[in-house]
């Protein structure tokens, strides 16, 4: 089956020029942003792939960071394809501090003179950016924020160019937010924004009206299976997508299926993940903001006492550091053990609204 390395190996022989950008070389950018590329790209630096690539694999092997092992070798396809190699790399940011809840990267990809793809950074391991996720039912997140302010940042540095805007998981939450808040004349400057499995919105933010201007170049390219984009509220069209893994997993990009210039299209999301949207909404609408957060507070403070870093450290965490945990959480008021009890009690209520919705989907297929 055909994924983002075939594709690679198909057309990466056809520069811009030849072969008009489309929306795989949309995955293609989002993805390679996961490569940590800070030891090499000090702010204000521009650099080609096929450059940044010498001097990353020139890095000691401890310093190689990336989201998956398959980046680097991602990394080297494009490194020496004639489409990809000669693309300059600008303003690369990184900010990830725990202290201030934020974990945020964007990278902007020069196509041409006057065309540039702005990329965000998805969601790795790391607890402090799914709880950002999570915060996402409730409030704008520091990423979020950042986010505006470096896509502003770019389209008025570059006044006469036209922008794409994408990013794969949080980093198309970030993409889509991004465009929705700066000012309408900057916005008339994008051409397209692309959010690949990335997390909706508060259902209150989705109605504001500046995404009214923003609203109709907004494509959501969804896996069948899907349980990350359907958290939370969507904005603009949704494009589902086959891939040949199954469940969550359907989220790795380096499994979505492409023909041709094209991501290969399936009917629709499939009934599993309509039961997680289903679940999501139902849970969400009766839970107000202030317990969202009080909840979500509390139970990353618990998660936090387990000395966790990524989410696969939880669990041994728990053990290994259990009167911490317990500590912390006999040191939490009684309204926060209330919010965490009742956020959790709405969300299995919501799983018991949901699975007949589930079951009668599938008794009828």
């Amino acid at each position: 089956m055909d994924n983002l390395f075939t594709y690679i190996k198909w057309r990466g022989d056809l520069t811009f020029e030849m072969a008009p950008f489309n929306e795989v070389d949309n995955l293609v950018f989002s993805n390679l942003t996961y490569v940590r590329l800070k030891p090499i790209m000090p702010d204000n630096i521009e650099i080609s792939i096929k450059d940044a690539y010498a001097k990353f694999i020139a890095l000691p092997k401890e310093k190689q960071l990336c989201r998956d092992p398959k980046d680097i070798r991602f990394f080297n396809a494009l490194a020496n394809t004639l489409r990809y190699q000669d693309i300059v790399m600008v303003n690369h940011e990184e900010n990830y501090s725990q202290k201030d809840g934020i974990r945020f990267a964007a990278m902007t990809y020069r196509l041409n003179k006057n065309t540039y793809y702005v990329a965000f950074r998805g969601t790795d391991k790391a607890l402090i950016g799914w709880k950002e996720d999570l915060d996402l039912a409730f409030k704008v997140v520091p990423a979020q924020k950042a986010a505006k302010a470096y896509l502003l940042k770019i389209i008025r540095r570059f006044p006469k160019a036209r922008f794409y805007v994408g990013g794969h998981s949080k980093g198309g939450n970030l993409a889509v937010y991004a465009a929705s808040f700066i000012p309408k004349a900057e916005q008339k400057k994008i051409i397209e924004v692309f959010n690949n499995d990335g997390p909706g919105f508060d259902k209150d933010l989705v109605k504001m009206p500046k995404i009214d201007n923003i609203i109709n170049k907004i494509s959501n390219y969804v896996p069948q299976s899907s349980m990350i984009y359907v958290l939370f509220e969507a904005i603009g069209k949704e494009l589902v997508i086959s891939s040949f893994k199954s469940g969550i997993m359907q989220h790795d990009p380096y499994s979505w299926e492409i023909n041709g210039s094209f991501f290969k299209r399936a009917k629709s999301r499939n009934k599993t993940s309509e039961f997680v949207k289903q679940t999501i909404k139902t849970w969400l609408d009766n839970i107000p903001h202030t317990e969202r957060e009080t909840s979500i507070e509390g139970i990353f403070k618990i998660i936090f006492a387990t000395k966790a870093e990524n989410i696969e450290d939880i669990i041994p965490g728990i053990f290994k550091n259990f009167a911490d945990v317990q500590k912390t959480l006999s040191c939490m008021d009684e309204k926060t053990k209330t919010a965490i009890q009742n956020v959790l009690d709405e969300l299995f209520k919501a799983l018991g609204q949901s699975f007949p919705l589930l079951w009668s989907n599938f008794k009828s297929s």
